[in-house]
């Protein structure tokens, strides 16, 4: 039986070139931080604390009890405005700031790779 010939591709295969892949990092940056502090100020939180606090309360006609939803709903709904017409706004020029809008080396990497 003669000798079995390997064959060999014409072209290398493309994982060959590319470098490994670099593994992200297993902490978070500062700017990260950052961004995720000042996105995560929303208005959802609040609400389902304030419809925690006013379904699980007592149901007292007091008039007491009844400033103090009349309070909970007032300060609720201004977190929520708030955090809807200041805080989404500035979202877009924090970005740039902190620079998160730059695209990395490693994205570039990984865009070319799929």
């Amino acid at each position: 039986m003669p000798h079995a010939r390997i064959l060999q591709p014409l072209h290398p295969p493309t994982h060959a070139r590319t470098p490994p892949p670099t593994h992200p990092p297993t902490h978070a940056a500062l700017q990260d931080i950052a961004f995720s502090t000042a996105g995560g100020l929303r208005g959802g939180l609040a609400l389902i604390l304030c419809q925690a606090v006013l379904s699980t309360s007592d149901h007292s006609d007091s008039q007491q009890t009844k400033i103090v939803h009349a309070e909970m709903v007032l300060w609720t709904t201004g977190f929520v405005i708030w955090s809807l017409l200041v805080n989404a706004p500035l979202l877009g020029p924090l970005m740039q700031v902190l620079k998160l809008n730059a695209t990395t080396p490693s994205q570039v990497r990984a865009a070319r790779c799929s």
